[in-house]
Order: structure tokens, then sequence, then C-alpha cells
């Protein structure tokens, strides 16, 4: 998730073009997201969208 780009990150199943935007906004300004809670907690995704697109990420 920290190196994708729109395209790969837009691709994934279960994720909505305005949450691939915010995450790529939120790294941006922010930096690396290190685990599945950030995305929660920071309002990028939601709880039942996270226990769905989970498996697909990667944080490394």
């Amino acid at each position: 998730i920290n190196s994708a780009d729109y395209k790969k990150l837009s691709r994934l199943p279960y994720l909505e073009k305005y949450e691939v935007s915010a995450i790529l906004k939120y790294r941006e300004l922010k930096g690396n997201i290190t685990n599945i809670t950030d995305l929660i907690d920071n309002k990028l995704i939601t709880k039942e969208k996270a226990s769905k697109v989970g498996s697909y990420l990667r944080f490394d």
C-alpha cells in the first residue's frame, strides 16, 4: 500500500476511487501507513471495508 500508485490501488477489490485518493493523499502528507488500523483510525476506510480488503494489502 505504501508503494502502489493510483492505478494499482484502484484495481484492488472493495476500494472505491475516493478511498484510493484519500490513501494516496494521506501517504503524501503523513508518510507510510504501517497497518490496517492506520487506515481505520484516520478514517480512510471503515472497519467493515478493512475486514474485506485487509487480506489484499501489504504494508512493507
